[in-house]
Order: structure tokens, then sequence, then C-alpha cells
């Protein structure tokens, strides 16, 4: 019986003498080099720490499959729906920041998808493109707005001591 997970450091006399080791291929197809001669299965450095189990199986499908499996994840809500602070779909569940809210089931009418979705493209139209200087004027106009506020603060403070101390 085959142990498995089990990871077994190559010597430094092993790893230069070529007849103690072998290159192996990984899952994903990348060959790894120097692998001690009783190593029977090999995982690359980019399977084990990059990429999660599912992607790890991706790697070996075909486009068609990874296709008809991301076209099965997707959700039948619009993007954003859990971002909303009420939101109904067509089985009238309400959702209310993305909980779902048995107590109102059926008490309300499904959110009308199709306007969010309008009302999102044409903010996106409509906002204006500002250049590099016309942000930092805005940048620099509300930065001076702050100073002035705590500038009004400190004087009010001042006044509000002074009061005090003429009154002891």
């Amino acid at each position: 019986m085959r142990k498995k997970n089990h990871i077994s450091r190559i010597s430094r006399e092993e790893l230069l003498d070529k007849s103690k080791t072998k290159d192996l291929s990984c899952k994903c197809g990348r060959i790894v080099k120097h692998c001690s001669n009783n190593t029977e299965e090999v995982t690359c450095h980019i399977c084990t720490t990059l990429l999660p189990k599912e992607l790890n199986d991706s790697l070996l499908m075909t486009k068609e499959e990874r296709q008809k499996i991301k076209n099965e994840k997707k959700s039948k809500f619009p993007p954003g729906w859990k971002l909303l602070s009420e939101f109904v779909d067509s089985d009238r569940n309400v959702y209310y920041r993305g909980i779902i809210q048995p107590r109102l089931k059926g008490k309300k009418e499904p959110t009308d998808v199709q306007s969010i979705l309008t009302k999102r493209a044409e903010n996106r139209k409509n906002k204006p493109k500002l250049s590099k200087k016309e942000k930092q004027e805005l940048k620099e106009q509300k930065l001076l707005k702050q100073h002035e506020k705590k500038q009004k603060a400190i004087e009010e403070k001042k006044r509000r001591d002074a009061k005090k101390l003429k009154k002891l």
C-alpha cells in the first residue's frame, strides 16, 4: 500500500547523482525535475500553491466543458442584487441586503430587474469623465473646505474657552 502525502527531501548527493533522480510530470502536464527514484506521483509548485482544487481540475478539461460549468454557475439574479436594500425575486422571496426574509415571502411584488439595469447603464453614460487636472482641482477644493471647517471649529473652541476663563 502506497503512502499518500508523504514529503521526502532529496539529499544533495542524490541530486547531483543523475542515476538516483528522475523527472516526473504533474497532473497539469508540467515536468518536475530531480525527483527521487522512489517517488511515484508529483504535484508541481503552481498546482500546490496557486490553484485551488476546482481550478486544478479545470486545467484538465476542454474549453467546452469549462464553458458549460461557467454557464451553470451563473445566478438568476442581476449583478449586485445582494447590495440592494430590498430585492424580491420571481418566486416572491424577499431579500434585505442579500439576506432572505421568510416572514415577508409573497407579500411584495417582484423587483423589476430590467429597470435597475437600464438605470445603471444610464448613470454610467451620463457620468462625465474628468481629466487629471479637474480631478486634482476637485480634491483641492474638498481639502480647502475641510480646512475651513477645522479653522472655524478651532476659533469656536477658543471663544468658548475665553468665555469660561472670564466667568472664573
